[in-house]
């Protein structure tokens, strides 16, 4: 997986209904937060879209809790096929 070695990290498998089933996680010593996921889910209603805005993708790559967050999309800028979508600065 090109993500990878793009930010020097090693993802792991989870398994949460919450997040739709299966999801590759990583969670850095210093809070930081790595996760893709498929962006349809579904549940006991039914399938939707975790994350509606962005409807055509179907999978999301978000990194939450980083200090700097443009070191991040830097280095995610050499992998083919990421857009990029969205920041939020809270």
């Amino acid at each position: 997986m090109a993500v990878e070695p793009a930010l020097e990290i090693d993802f792991s498998w989870h398994e949460s209904d919450y997040m739709g089933g299966d999801y590759l996680l990583f969670l850095g010593s210093f809070g930081e937060k790595f996760r893709i996921q498929r962006n349809e889910l579904v549940d006991e209603d039914g399938p939707f879209l975790f994350e509606p805005e962005f409807g055509e993708y179907v999978t999301l790559l978000s990194v939450d809790k980083v200090s700097d967050g443009d070191f991040y999309r830097l280095r995610l800028e050499s992998v083919n096929g990421l857009e990029f979508l969205r920041r939020e600065v809270i």
